[in-house]
């Protein structure tokens, strides 16, 4: 009940004793967390035919959260000398990020990356602290992140543009199931009188504005990183 920071794993030390219960209690989550390590890929009830922005990615959340309890329970493991155990915490949770289904959506992507971040600052301190680690366990580390992700982004950009293109279509049908992506004097606030005069007079305009905008994103995503 008492909330602990996990996404930076620090924690107050007084709180220490009580994240030691919590993870001992939900040792046998963690257990079927760590059988992932043999999975090629996870499937979840993802529904796109209301739209890419109307769809619910409702397993993100505790997808995010069970690698920041992987983390914790890497460092707890590291500070009783189960060096070997907090690194297989830490590959699961990189080859966890590695088959989400749906890593080619934007949310998936960014949700992905925040949960590796977070096992690399485990990763870190595991390392910096400890130099006896098991070689294999090393290796087998390397090759998860040796993985090369910078192909995949293109993708990632493209379900994006495309997603939206069918948003853009879907607004001007007015084809939604539901209203709720609007709020109320969403249009009116923007300084239209309503979303029809948006339509009729700047839809198009939005429209190509935005084409333009993620051409370039996308030819971004071919030059390396630092630049």
């Amino acid at each position: 009940k008492t909330w602990v920071n996990l996404r930076d794993l620090e924690w107050p030390e007084e709180q220490t004793p009580a994240l030691r219960s919590w993870l001992n209690k939900n040792e046998e989550a963690l257990n079927l967390l760590r059988e992932t390590s043999n999975f090629n890929k996870c499937l979840f009830p993802l529904d796109y035919s209301q739209g890419y922005h109307n769809s619910k990615y409702s397993h993100l959340a505790p997808l995010r959260r069970c690698g920041e309890l992987l983390a914790a329970d890497a460092v707890i493991k590291a500070m009783d000398g189960q060096i070997d155990e907090a690194l297989i915490n830490c590959q699961v949770v990189l080859h966890m990020t590695r088959i989400l289904p749906d890593s080619v959506s934007l949310i998936s992507h960014l949700v992905s990356q925040a949960i590796e971040s977070n096992i690399l600052i485990a990763l870190e301190r595991i390392l910096n602290e400890n130099t006896d680690v098991n070689s294999q366990i090393c290796r087998t580390l390397l090759k998860e992140l040796d993985v090369e992700k910078k192909s995949s982004f293109d993708l990632v950009v493209a379900n994006e543009r495309c997603g939206t293109i069918d948003f853009f279509y879907r607004l001007k049908n007015d084809t939604f199931s539901t209203e709720n992506l609007f709020s109320e004097g969403f249009f009116e606030d923007l300084g239209f009188r309503n979303k029809k005069e948006y339509i009729i007079h700047y839809w198009a305009k939005d429209f190509l504005a935005y084409l333009k905008v993620m051409k370039k994103m996308i030819s971004l995503c071919d030059i390396p990183y630092y630049e």
